[in-house]
């Protein structure tokens, strides 16, 4: 079988096996739909542990490349976007990245308001919030940035759920720049449901505005 077969087979059975567990997921009481939910954040922790650490973002300019971006015009586009607010910036999983530091140093710092997010224990990030909690730690429509570098979005078993948290917790025409397992097709599907405009995909990488108007449902 050639790669891209195999790829695809793998794919459809990812999906067969994810739309099995929501069937089962639905059939369970709260108090059993809550153990699950707590498995699934501890294995989440212990996956994007193992992978962050092996793969943690340095700065700026490794960011900028990953994700095929660069942030000064994005966020001239943000200000003019939002002329008489405070840009709320959101670095999800940040790890020991230095973005926070080299954005706020840089000619457009003092128009930002920068929070990191992490659940390791070896770092300190502004906030311990894990990328499937960020509504319960933030609230909705907060953010006018919302990047997540090889972060939780990248790393959880539950990539549609994170993206849901993400785009939440984006206020309405904010940006998201997002690792993701999920496939391209997936996404221009969720895009229409979630109600985000996918501005462009790069490897597994998708930068999106959150539309104006009603919030899709998860």
């Amino acid at each position: 079988m050639n790669p891209g077969k195999r790829r695809r087979k793998q794919q459809i059975n990812l999906r067969r096996k994810r739309a099995r567990k929501n069937v089962s997921f639905r059939a369970l009481t709260g108090e059993e739909r809550r153990r699950v939910e707590e498995q699934e954040l501890s294995a989440i922790r212990d996956t994007w542990v193992r992978g962050k650490d092996a793969f943690d973002v340095d700065g700026l300019l490794s960011v900028e490349s990953l994700h095929n971006i660069k942030f000064k015009p994005l966020l001239q586009k943000l200000q003019k976007r939002f002329p008489f607010e405070k840009l709320g910036v959101l670095d999800e999983g940040a790890g020991r990245s230095s973005l926070k530091e080299e954005l706020l140093r840089s000619e457009l710092g003092k128009g930002l308001r920068i929070t990191t997010t992490d659940v390791r224990k070896n770092v300190v990030p502004d906030r311990v919030a894990n990328v499937l909690g960020l509504v319960g730690e933030f609230g909705k429509n907060k953010f006018h940035l919302v990047v997540s570098t090889a972060g939780g979005a990248l790393y959880t078993p539950a990539g549609e759920k994170a993206l849901f948290q993400i785009v939440s917790v984006l206020k309405p025409g904010g940006i998201g720049i997002v690792d993701t397992s999920i496939s391209n097709e997936r996404l221009h599907q969720l895009a229409k449901r979630l109600n985000f405009s996918i501005q462009k995909i790069h490897s597994h990488s998708v930068v999106f505005t959150k539309n104006f108007g009603i919030s899709g449902k998860k």
